[in-house]
């Protein structure tokens, strides 16, 4: 289901990585990359970062972003050793008070 947002909020993007299926070993990667497509199809990379102290948070990764334009915008984390793709999409409702 897609998460819906309002026009000018900052949205918090985080992700934990695994070397399992069963999600009980987190790992970090070589590297790790958000890419956000944005409704006038411009593409931004915000800059990712650890969510919390190692080695007890480890693959966690958080970043934020405000969305000033309305309209769905297409979110893909991409990672380098391990290999880990997640992606999705938020739709951002447009302002009503100018």
């Amino acid at each position: 289901m897609t998460k819906i947002f309002e026009q000018g909020e900052e949205i918090i993007f985080q992700a934990t990585f695994y070397s399992d299926r069963n999600r009980t070993n987190p790992v970090d990667p070589t590297s790790v990359v958000l890419k956000i497509q944005k409704p006038n199809g411009s593409i931004a990379t915000p800059v990712i970062n650890l969510d919390g102290a190692r080695p007890a948070n480890v693959g966690k990764y958080i970043t934020t972003i405000t969305v000033s334009e309305y309209g769905d915008y297409d979110w893909r984390w991409e990672t380098g050793n391990p290999l880990f793709i997640k992606q999705g999409t938020i739709q951002v409702n447009q302002n009503l008070v100018v």
